[in-house]
């Protein structure tokens, strides 16, 4: 957690056991960028349910029951609210998207300052395509800023043939 806001840190790796905790950092960090250095945060997750799971039972209830980030971020039942699962923007000018691995559009038209990646070793199942390597499609998107902060984590599996 001191590495992602250290000045002189760009990317970290963390190789974990299961139940680390390594998704409550990442709630951590998320919130961390989106109240006190608003960013474009990009979060990628192994699947589209993976994604989505993540958004309705870690983002969105930190949203809801953190003051400092309710107050920056609008209600997604308003008429006008354009907050959806998967892209979510705040009032300081922070964004957070979440894609999957498998999915090169997802990478698309996105740049992000802060770049999470959640079990990468799950991306070894997703294709991207002829587009690259999820994790290269995705620190790509952050390549336009000096600042930048990339963090890939996971919990190893078998070593496959």
């Amino acid at each position: 957690m001191d590495a992602i806001t250290d000045p002189s840190v760009t990317q970290m790796s963390v190789m974990k056991s299961a139940r680390f905790g390594y998704t409550k950092i990442l709630d951590h960090v998320v919130s961390y960028y989106l109240a006190h250095d608003p960013s474009p945060i990009l979060i990628v997750q192994p699947h589209v349910e993976d994604a989505e799971d993540y958004s309705k039972t870690e983002i969105a209830p930190m949203l809801h029951d953190t003051p400092v980030l309710a107050k920056i971020y609008s209600d997604p039942k308003a008429k006008d609210s354009n907050q959806t699962i998967l892209k979510k923007t705040f009032a300081n000018g922070a964004n957070l998207t979440l894609v999957w691995a498998n999915s090169p559009e997802g990478f698309s038209r996105i740049i992000c300052r802060i770049i999470l990646f959640d079990e990468v070793y799950g991306y070894l199942d997703s294709d991207a395509g002829v587009e690259g390597d999820q994790i290269s499609l995705g620190i790509k998107r952050s390549e336009t800023f000096w600042n930048r902060k990339i963090s890939l984590g996971s919990t190893p599996t078998v070593q496959r043939d």
